[in-house]
């Protein structure tokens, strides 16, 4: 294979992957989404070049094809799960069990643990992550109208991989964490045809889209996040001297809240989701947002 291609974009993401492996430790979700993004970044781009990925990530910093998928899918996992809570996972043993189910689930299967966690006030662990899946696939049966055996779940398909399969496999990392059972016995079970709101209920098929895009509005903006660190980097540099840190790290809080706000709660109990211009509590929507939950 010809020498790795470097390109401007890529050169910055591996400056940004080495960065955030100094800089987040243990901070796991952090590291993911930076080095993900990166990844991600610097594969489009070497192939656009028709240059190898694979290579790429052994030569510069060790990781077989395996590898890089791992994190590649944890990143996309953390990112699934911040539409749901401020929890996000840990490491990459939770991320591998919520990667199995679908795609479009993980966020609320990660909501039902993180419950779980803090009403039983024991620690997410990737066991307890497994075995809360497994019971809510038992108690949901056969996939409706399926009549046969069971659909094992499937793997979302989260981006492309990498050039080819390595030879060094990497193995699991070991799960040092107790196996106690999470009990879930109150939590409505999980299937592809159930999806609960912030209140544990049901979303009626016809709000399922609303609902989805909580996770693109949690995303957008914790992206915004980015700006009020930039400020104080800028303000340190010259020219930097009249940027007001205070006004601007206000006015990102605020435009955060403004996107993660209006994600969707609940349906709306004053017209019981019907929507419709006679409701003047949803204005018509059907449900509420994120920011008018108390007045539920």
């Amino acid at each position: 294979m010809s020498d790795i291609i470097t390109t401007a974009r890529v050169a910055k993401s591996e400056e940004t992957i080495r960065a955030a492996n100094d800089q987040f430790g243990q901070h796991f979700s952090e590291w993911a989404l930076v080095v993900g993004s990166e990844l991600q970044a610097a594969q489009e781009e070497l192939a656009e070049h028709k240059a190898g990925f694979g290579k790429w990530c052994k030569d510069k910093f060790g990781w077989s094809t395996s590898r890089t998928h791992e994190i590649l899918n944890a990143a996309e996992t953390i990112r699934l799960t911040s539409a749901i809570a401020e929890v996000a996972p840990t490491n990459e043993a939770q991320c591998r069990e919520l990667a199995k189910v679908p795609e479009e689930h993980v966020a609320e299967v990660w909501r039902q643990v993180v419950m779980a966690s803090e009403k039983t006030e024991k620690p997410i662990t990737a066991s307890r992550i497994k075995k809360h899946i497994e019971k809510q696939a038992k108690e949901a049966g056969p996939a409706e109208g399926g009549g046969g055996d069971e659909e094992k779940p499937k793997k979302p398909a989260k981006t492309v991989k990498p050039d080819k399969p390595a030879d060094d496999e990497i193995a699991d990392e070991p799960d040092t964490d107790d196996t106690d059972e999470t009990e879930t016995s109150d939590l409505p079970a999980f299937t592809a045809s159930i999806v609960l709101d912030a209140l544990a209920q049901p979303i009626p098929p016809e709000y399922r889209n609303a609902h989805q895009l909580s996770i693109t509005l949690m995303s957008v903006g914790r992206e915004l996040d980015k700006y009020r660190k930039q400020a104080k980097e800028l303000k340190e540099q010259p020219g930097g001297e009249w940027l007001q840190i205070q006004l601007i790290d206000e006015g990102v809080r605020m435009l955060k809240a403004y996107f993660q706000g209006a994600r969707y709660h609940a349906l709306c109990p004053s017209c019981d989701g019907k929507g419709g211009e006679e409701c003047k509590k949803c204005h018509g929507s059907g449900f509420l947002p994120e920011y008018l939950k108390e007045t539920i």
